[in-house]
């Protein structure tokens, strides 16, 4: 079925994030109905974030059916893959790969990272990011359900800054099964709480260690089989200034050199981490084997083994397989996380029919001042309105009093009552009569 013309708006009340003094707010960004059949499709929608104001991420809450859904995936873009569209299918979130980063995933068989407390993401100004993207994949279904994303915000500093540290293998390094990374990190303290991996190619097994002072640390394996996404890290993994980072990825099968000509990279290792605030992260990533000598010393005979379950890799995980743990959380029907904190306001960003004073909602969002400037004509018009009334009751008082004080009064006259009127009457004609009797005398 055709898709009607359907735009974003702002369901608030004259810019409810300007005027809120909560300490968090919520942002929930809901997707269209399409009214149409999906069948393993993505669906993409993105929202604008202020640039004249500086924000920090804090949390996220998934709305799905997890019956219909197989996961929902947050970006940051630059410039998202559609501006003009409202919303989008399939295809990719940002335009470009290079100014975008995931954020947030919520997957079916993976359990949901959780943010460290006093943290957050900063985005809005002095960010490389203006966007907001969130996308849903459907399962097969006759229509989408309307899903969405919690999204809460603060304008208060954290504690602590959420960061993201890149570390990727390319072709280069390749060694028949397996390609190993290492190197020296050099920057301001950071503490590892989640690591995303992904590859280009069918792995097996991903391993990452800390080097110091000849000491070697596990920071998190995976299994390269399983979901790409994030995965919590069992416990903190700090990394100082001078440490060494290596580990490797290992493939089920050597790869042919020809297949890595259109590939840039054969494994990625997303770390996300969190910093003191005013401290930077000047290393943007790691990409080769520049120290390959700390490889061959310190690399654990068992760096090539593969997690089974999902307690390998983090013992607060279940001790099942993320098919396995699907299946057990499919009676769920719903997944709706609240807000770990009370004190928030929630905006609704949603999809409705096009009406002649959308764009006046719009307008009004952009404009502060404007709003101001409406609510002061709202004031303004009620004030003159309670003035006319009480003007137009004061008037219809004085009128009804003014004619009931001069009513006329009974007056007695000669032992009989009458109105004045009727008393000057006959006295009138009594003095007709007493002329006429005078007239009449010899």
């Amino acid at each position: 079925m055709k898709v009607g013309r359907e735009f974003l708006i702002w369901v608030f009340v004259l810019n409810l994030i300007k005027l809120s003094s909560s300490k968090f707010f919520n942002l929930t960004m809901t997707m269209p109905t399409l009214n149409k059949s999906i069948n393993n499709q993505s669906v993409y929608i993105a929202l604008k974030l202020p640039t004249d104001e500086e924000l920090y991420i804090v949390d996220f809450h998934p709305i799905i059916n997890i019956q219909r859904a197989k996961f929902i995936s947050t970006y940051l873009c630059s410039k998202p893959y559609h501006t003009e569209a409202n919303f989008w299918l399939d295809t990719r979130a940002c335009e470009s790969v290079d100014q975008s980063v995931l954020i947030y995933e919520w997957y079916e068989s993976v359990p949901v990272v959780q943010w460290p407390k006093d943290a957050g993401l900063r985005v809005g100004t002095n960010t490389p990011y203006r966007y907001v993207v969130v996308n849903v994949h459907y399962r097969s279904s006759d229509s989408n359900d309307i899903y969405a994303e919690r999204i809460t915000l603060t304008r208060q500093k954290p504690k602590y800054e959420i960061g993201m540290y890149d570390i990727m293998t390319k072709a280069l390094n390749i060694q028949k099964d397996r390609v190993d990374f290492s190197c020296q990190y050099d920057s301001s303290e950071m503490k590892i709480f989640s690591t995303l991996f992904s590859s280009n190619f069918q792995g097996s097994a991903v391993s990452l260690y800390r080097v110091r002072n000849n000491q070697v640390q596990s920071i998190i394996k995976g299994n390269l089989a399983w979901p790409q996404t994030f995965y919590q890290l069992s416990n903190v993994a700090d990394i100082k200034a001078e440490d060494y980072l290596i580990g490797l990825c290992a493939f089920e099968k050597p790869i042919q050199d020809q297949m890595l000509k259109s590939r840039y990279f054969v494994c990625q290792l997303t770390l996300m981490f969190y910093i003191e605030q005013g401290e930077k992260i000047t290393a943007e990533g790691c990409e080769h084997n520049d120290f390959s000598s700390i490889i061959q010393r310190f690399l654990p005979v068992n760096a090539h083994d593969t997690p089974q379950t999902l307690f390998d890799i983090n013992p607060m995980y279940p001790k099942l397989p993320p098919n396995e743990w699907m299946q057990s959380q499919l009676n769920k029907t719903l997944l709706s996380s609240q807000s770990s904190d009370n004190d928030t306001q929630t905006i609704y960003l949603i999809y409705a029919n096009q009406h002649r004073y959308d764009q006046l909602i719009i307008l009004i969002h952009n404009h502060p001042l404007i709003s101001i400037f409406i609510i002061w004509l709202i004031l303004l018009v009620i004030g003159l309105v309670v003035l006319m009334y009480v003007i137009h009751r004061a008037r219809r008082i004085i009128v009804y009093s003014s004619s009931h004080i001069a009513r006329p009064t009974s007056v007695t006259v000669g032992g009989d009552t009458s109105s004045l009127s009727g008393w000057l009457t006959k006295r009138r004609f009594q003095q007709y009569g007493d002329d006429d009797s005078t007239a009449n005398v010899p």
